[in-house]
């Protein structure tokens, strides 16, 4: 079993006494983001869904790296279905929030989705700009 996949089967088994429970938390979230991550690579429409639903009950608890976290991940999904442009107006605002939060991590994720996306645009530039940019995060 590849690592993608166990890692996602131990993610799945620590979610669903969460979801169980219909409580909403910060661990949660992070789970459910982490989660959407690993589907959306193999399944990029199903990852979509997984990142609109976590970033609706996100706004819900006002939880806001989470919130940056789910829309840069539906960014990335629209990326993985090549819809370039709902892509970029996905990440651009997951850009603003993490500016704003001051997530690290988050930045870093995101420069580096918007890199990838401009590259796949032909925008070369602009991609070496925002890789640039999240390796300057760290």
């Amino acid at each position: 079993m590849s690592y993608q996949k166990s890692r996602q089967a131990e993610l799945e088994a620590e979610l669903k006494p969460l979801l169980e429970k219909s409580e909403l938390s910060t661990c949660r979230i992070d789970i459910q983001n982490e989660y959407t991550q690993l589907v959306l690579v193999n399944e990029p429409q199903r990852g979509l869904q997984l990142a609109t639903d976590t970033n609706e009950i996100t706004e819900k608890l006002a939880y806001h790296d989470g919130i940056a976290y789910s829309m840069a991940l539906m960014g990335f999904a629209c990326y993985m279905m090549s819809d370039y442009e709902s892509s970029l107006m996905k990440l651009f605002k997951a850009k603003s929030m993490v500016e704003q939060s001051g997530s690290i991590a988050n930045r870093a994720k995101v420069f580096q989705l918007l890199g990838s996306v401009k590259l796949s645009m032909g925008d070369y530039d602009q991609a070496l700009s925002y890789a640039l940019e999240a390796l300057k995060t760290f």
